[in-house]
């Protein structure tokens, strides 16, 4: 009889192991559901902010219709309005570097958090259109905090009047060849 009980107590134990072993499964699929739900939904939110800053920015609605994030590898996924898909080096160097921009924006946007932004150089590659849409909409957007770090060649004239209703402080760093020594004005 002592090794009856001994067996059933055994057989009850192993059936609450295999049950809790299964519960566990179950929570653990439910988890990896519930966050690639929840990241699919992030990404749409994204997508649809990169997609509008983009269009906003390049000043060309008959570019891009959508610009999605894939789940699987986070690369960009850009679609024309006729629904092709457009390759990286189907945009110009001007173009993609506006996708750059719309990028940090979307992500920015859709994190909520206040973070500064620093832009080196933005106008590098750009036209004269790209500039004006860079100056007039996106500087003072870009975050409550922007620091753009450019050129004297850069930001002048027509871009840096529509840019001036969102500065706050401007400086220049000028080399003095006497002393050796940069001088902040």
């Amino acid at each position: 009889q002592n090794a009856k009980d001994n067996a059933e107590t055994s057989f009850r134990g192993l059936k609450e192991i295999q049950t809790k072993k299964l519960r566990a499964e179950q929570a653990r699929e439910s988890i990896h559901k519930f966050k690639a739900s929840s990241t699919r939904k992030k990404l749409t939110q994204v997508s649809d902010q990169i997609t509008d800053a983009f269009n906003r920015l390049v000043g060309k609605e008959s570019l891009i219709k959508t610009i999605e994030i894939s789940p699987e590898n986070f690369e960009l996924i850009l679609t024309k309005p006729d629904g092709d898909l457009i390759e990286n080096d189907q945009l110009s160097h001007g173009e993609r570097q506006i996708l750059a921009y719309a990028v940090l924006w979307g992500l920015s946007k859709v994190s909520g958090r206040p973070l500064p932004t620093v832009i080196d150089t933005p106008m590098g590659r750009l036209d004269v259109t790209h500039r004006m849409n860079l100056s007039q909409n996106y500087f003072h957007q870009a975050s409550h905090q922007v620091v753009i770090l450019s050129t004297d060649t850069e930001i002048y004239g027509q871009f840096l009047e529509a840019m001036k209703p969102g500065i706050g402080k401007m400086y220049s760093l000028r080399f003095d060849e006497k002393s050796k020594s940069t001088q902040v004005i």
